[in-house]
């Protein structure tokens, strides 16, 4: 028993050392309200899989997500992830509700530990938030430590 949980620990720690945590600052656009939107998310990636948590607000709406991704191919420089996820929409005045998401990711180096990134994703939702379902566009900066 002891054996398997000094295994366990050692694949865990090797597991960490390869992980990297993310910050990005975005902003895009919610093609189904028609709005514009600022952002924040903060994620973890280890090797071509990353799971990330962000936020995103526009003058009528807050909405909070938790995306999954994985690193797929490789064009030039260009690294382009699959991605799927589940955000909580909260409109002003509002019903607020769940949606799924699923879209691509691009990532484009610019330093060392800086990137580009743009996504876009499409989004649909309960009843009470149909009006948010549609196309997400969004770029910003990603800083990798």
């Amino acid at each position: 028993m002891k054996k398997l949980a000094i295994i366990a620990l050692l694949a865990s720690a090797a597991t960490m050392a390869s992980a990297t945590t993310e910050v990005e600052l975005h902003g895009g656009r919610n093609f189904g309200v028609d709005q514009s939107f600022t952002g924040l998310s903060i994620g973890h990636r280890v090797d071509r899989n990353a799971l990330t948590l962000g936020f995103d607000h526009a003058s009528k709406w807050d909405r909070w997500s938790l995306v999954g991704s994985r690193d797929f191919a490789i064009l030039g420089p260009v690294i382009v992830a699959g991605k799927l996820g589940l955000a909580h929409v909260d409109p002003d005045h509002r019903k607020s509700g769940w949606a799924g998401t699923i879209g691509l990711g691009a990532t484009l180096p610019i330093a060392p530990k800086l990137d580009l990134v743009a996504d876009l994703a499409y989004q649909k939702g309960q009843r009470k938030i149909h009006q948010f379902d549609g196309a997400v566009l969004s770029a910003g900066l990603k800083y990798s430590f």
